[in-house]
């Protein structure tokens, strides 16, 4: 939302709402460790994981405010911390070289979102605004679990896992000029995540 505050300009008559996806794809390298049990064809475990996301694209847009004029451009970036998720695995073995499984669990994380504003034609002024905090999503996903052969100890996991949306993280801020404009901006995302997962896991 963008809206400019000097006390010469009628408080909302330019107020700007915008809205953008912003998509961001890449790498996340991670750890994990826990403890199974089995009994028959089931299994039940529980594990902790710590990733380290490798994604924080820079996205360029631009828009005009409400009455048409002032054009602005705008910069932002999403950047989410270390990944710390405790969760439950269910399991049943299909065959013997072949397990399918649930998990069902909640993560962690301290995410920072960037965000610049800046006048296009004759105004020259801009703003860069950061915030942070801590973000708590659920975390669900199915898998498949496959043993090496003659080592059945070792087993490769191909796992699709969706982290839900986390709480809005927002940044404001405004700009003091001598232009009697003061534009104010605020600024809010909630991200929600899909990921891919292979793994090689000692049991």
């Amino acid at each position: 939302e963008m809206d400019y505050t000097n006390d010469i300009i009628p408080p909302g008559f330019f107020r700007t709402n915008i809205k953008h996806n912003l998509k961001d794809t890449g790498f996340i390298w991670g750890i994990l460790g826990g403890a199974q049990a089995t009994c028959g064809a089931y299994m039940f475990g529980i594990e902790a994981s710590v990733d380290w996301p490798r994604y924080d694209s820079a996205h360029a847009f631009a828009f005009t405010d409400s009455q048409g004029a002032q054009g602005w451009n705008g910069l932002a970036r999403y950047e989410q911390g270390n990944n710390i998720a405790l969760s439950m695995r269910a399991g049943y073995r299909v065959f013997d070289w072949l397990m399918g499984y649930v998990r069902v669990g909640g993560e962690t994380s301290k995410d920072k979102l960037h965000t610049q504003f800046s006048g296009n034609e004759f105004y020259p002024f801009g703003i860069s605004m950061e915030g942070s905090r801590r973000s708590l999503r659920f975390l669900g996903g199915v898998g498949i679990e496959i043993p090496f052969p003659f080592l059945s100890s070792l087993v490769a996991r191909a796992e699709y896992n969706f982290h839900s949306k986390g709480k809005n993280l927002g940044v404001h801020g405004a700009i003091a000029d001598n232009f009697n404009i003061d534009p104010s901006f605020i600024a809010e995302t909630r991200q929600k995540m899909h990921s891919g997962i292979g793994a090689i896991v000692w049991n």
